[in-house]
């Protein structure tokens, strides 16, 4: 059967009466066996004066349009049936071919647009609706799901909102006894009805109406059927895209509070998924909306143990969307990122993610670094080895618009890391071969010298060091090499950055020369004056990596 009838297992149980379990037998007999009387049925159906007969052609033909290889329903068209199934749906005086009529009619409009056309062109729109109001719950039930099928396709919502089929869905869905598979049923219509924005339902010109259908996504949410609280998020996640008013309407109407409950209480993948694309698509707004978000201070805990835990490549994908639009805000809300260390765990998707996972982790992970109001003290959290391998590995991409998005955060980091202020909590001093200094020392102009009297060494030099992760992880390589990009942003910035972070470096090609095969660089250190005035401002720019790499120890009492 089609997608827009998966739940027709349940809806079948609830139909017994209908159709005997004899004939739900005969229903899955090989097609040949239901065409050896197709003439004499498609008689049966046109004749309207007996209604047994044409009872019998319908569910005939309703068989075959039930049929999950080859429902038959252009063949069915082509015969000219379909004026005939929507005459049937006017027999108020015989409810079992209303029902069978309205079953074919809802697996006609399952097809293709065309097909759906087909139905509403043969005037099937306008008595469905009618039919929703129906007293007998089966044929209530089937004239709701035809009427979802046609609200599927966008070209007919609006004519369905005028027609006042959503006002009586949502009263279904509210009515105190309505049985399980109908309400199910009426949460997958209404997850079709505002798939996409309507000029029927407009939340600029008409918010009382999103209001009221806010309302009744909000208590489906709550429901205890797991079924119906899918379709609900699904809802939820389609109005969120209809632009600042309707997100204002969803939180207002305390929607926002159901997601979290339903994200901290489910671990399946179709609850979370939704749920998650709701959020992400909430804070790709105003930042009040990504605020709203944060001040759930379980949020992003929550979603990075869904990026540590063995979930779903589609909730894990929603869950990278939703920390990427965050990411692409102020420092107030890419503030709790920092502290949930939820970039770090971008690092591991930009180096060892899927494809898909990479493309949503990379620009996140570049936009926290082009955060504009970002302090000091945040950014000595933000940057340490690993986020800069991470945007180093961003290089070597073949998407221009990633490189230029990494190349721009790498200069970010690097201009902050020069700055005479910063100190990273990863840094505590930098040595060359001649002289230690103390990272922690409090009075300044005092040396620490060196024990290794064979060491001549060279002047103390200020390092950025951002610089000398690049360095260590053949970031300086690939943009040497970017120099030589085909578009000339990229080749422009690279240039840039070397000649203003790395204008000390022997600007040759890096040789390969280790057993290993990895690319080192010819290195040049600075000269600067030895009695320099300020050594605790060479304290907070130079990398600890320095000392380890000249073997050399710190200690108070040397």
């Amino acid at each position: 059967m089609s997608g827009k009838e998966r739940l027709e297992g349940d809806f079948l149980t609830e139909r017994g009466h209908v159709e005997s379990s004899l004939e739900q037998l005969a229903r899955t007999m090989d097609g040949m066996k239901l065409h050896k009387r197709q003439d004499v049925m498609q008689d049966y159906v046109m004749q309207h004066d007996d209604r047994k007969k044409q009872l019998e052609g319908l569910r005939y033909f309703r068989r075959m349009l039930c049929e999950d290889n080859n429902p038959h329903v252009q063949q069915i068209i082509s015969m000219g049936l379909v004026p005939h199934f929507v005459a049937a749906l006017r027999a108020d005086d015989f409810p079992q071919l209303q029902v069978e009529a309205a079953w074919a009619l809802t697996n006609v409009s399952a097809g293709t647009t065309e097909e759906t056309s087909v139905v509403v062109d043969n005037g099937g729109m306008s008595v469905l609706v009618e039919l929703m109001n129906s007293k007998k719950s089966d044929l209530k039930e089937q004239a709701i799901w035809a009427v979802g099928n046609i609200a599927a396709e966008g070209k007919f919502r609006d004519d369905l909102v005028e027609k006042e089929a959503l006002q009586r869905l949502l009263e279904t869905l509210t009515g105190g006894l309505v049985d399980l598979t109908t309400r199910r049923i009426g949460t997958w219509a209404l997850a079709n009805f505002v798939r996409q924005r309507l000029k029927a339902l407009n939340p600029d010109t008409k918010p009382e109406e999103c209001t009221q259908v806010v309302a009744v996504l909000r208590e489906l949410l709550k429901d205890d059927d797991t079924d119906i609280v899918i379709d609900a998020a699904w809802a939820v996640s389609s109005m969120s895209g209809w632009g600042h008013h309707a997100v204002d309407i969803l939180m207002d109407g305390g929607v926002v509070e159901c997601l979290m409950r339903l994200l901290e209480e489910y671990s399946a993948s179709p609850v979370l998924v939704p749920v998650l694309k709701a959020m992400s698509t909430m804070a790709s707004g105003a930042c009040r909306h990504a605020d709203a978000l944060l001040s759930h201070k379980k949020l992003m805990p929550r979603v990075s143990q869904l990026l540590d835990l063995p979930y779903s490549t589609r909730v894990v994908y929603n869950a990278l969307w939703l920390v990427s639009n965050i990411a692409s805000k102020n420092y107030k809300e890419v503030r709790d990122l920092l502290h949930a260390r939820i970039h770090l765990k971008l690092v591991r998707f930009v180096k060892r993610g899927v494809c898909d996972q990479k493309q949503v982790a990379g620009p996140a992970l570049s936009n926290i670094f082009l955060t504009q109001d970002m302090p000091h003290s945040a950014w000595g959290e933000l940057i340490g080895e690993e986020e800069i391998e991470g945007l180093c590995e961003m290089l070597t991409w073949n998407g221009k618009s990633y490189i230029h998005r990494a190349i721009v955060a790498l200069q970010s980091a690097l201009q902050v890391a020069a700055s005479r202020h910063f100190l990273t909590c990863k840094e505590q001093c930098f040595l060359n071969e001649s002289y230690a200094v103390c990272g922690n020392a409090t009075i300044r102009k005092k040396r620490i010298r060196v024990k290794d009297k064979e060491r001549t060494g060279r002047p103390l030099a200020k390092s950025n060091i951002v610089a000398e992760f690049m360095r260590s992880n053949d970031g300086y390589f690939t943009l040497f090499h970017l120099q030589d990009h085909d578009d000339q942003k990229i080749s422009d910035k690279a240039q840039a950055i070397l000649n203003t972070h790395f204008q000390d470096e022997m600007l040759v090609e890096p040789e390969t020369n280790d057993e290993n095969g990895s690319d080192r660089f010819l290195e040049d250190a600075v000269d600067i004056e030895e009695d320099a005035e300020d050594m605790s401002e060479v304290c907070a720019t130079l990398s600890k990596a320095k000392l380890q790499d000249a073997g050399l120890t710190i200690s108070a009492n040397d």
